[in-house]
């Protein structure tokens, strides 16, 4: 395992400010792919950057796993009726 807390001890809140960056890095390869310009490599780095950063903020926000899981459950949950109802945009 990745030693997370180590990380956010050392970086701080400079944690969120990567994070902000890398999720930017994801949107931008995102709207290349909506233009027909996706480099898939790229894609997948950017992806996994931001795997990592929200482990980051999960260690440095202090949220547990559970909470996590409840909230996905949750959403998940909701965006199924959403779609179930014809009203998810």
């Amino acid at each position: 395992m990745y030693h997370y807390s180590k990380i956010c001890d050392d970086l701080k809140e400079k944690v969120l400010v990567i994070a902000i960056e890398e999720f930017c890095e994801l949107n931008q390869q995102l709207t290349k792919c909506l233009r027909g310009k996706m480099h898939k490599e790229r894609l997948l780095e950017e992806y996994a950057d931001c795997l990592i950063v929200m482990e980051w903020i999960k260690e440095y926000c202090n949220l547990s796993d559970e909470e996590v899981s409840n909230w996905l459950d949750k959403k998940n949950r909701r965006n199924a009726k959403r779609i179930q109802e014809g009203v998810f945009r």
